[in-house]
């Protein structure tokens, strides 16, 4: 799976595979990523967007971590990132409102 994550506070991150990256530069229309366990890993990955499509133009499956992906990280970071922007999207909804219908929906998921 290859996913932007658009994350509150942490900016654009890029999923592949159970990988993170944090957005490290942009450049006419070309997005630079470095893996987000910088210390473990060396790897990046150079995409562009063609309307909804990402196009890889280097990328992870050019190049091996030294770590092992984790699904579980980013499961918990689009949940997170759901339930602030619905927070945000909707202030007069109780907090425990929010958590139920967003944990709900991805209960269903796994």
């Amino acid at each position: 799976m290859v996913e932007i994550i658009n994350s509150n506070g942490r900016g654009k991150l890029f999923h592949v595979d159970g990988y993170l990256y944090y957005k490290h530069s942009e450049n006419k229309g070309r997005f630079y990523w470095c893996c987000r366990k910088k210390c473990e890993s060396s790897v990046r990955a150079i995409t562009s967007n063609s309307g909804q499509n990402i196009l890889i133009h280097k990328g992870p499956q050019n190049s091996k971590h030294n770590h092992t992906p984790n699904l579980e990280e980013v499961y918990a970071l689009k949940i997170m990132t759901d339930i602030k922007r619905k927070a945000s999207e909707h202030p007069e909804a109780p907090p425990a409102q929010i958590l139920r219908t967003e944990l709900q929906q991805y209960q269903l998921e796994f």
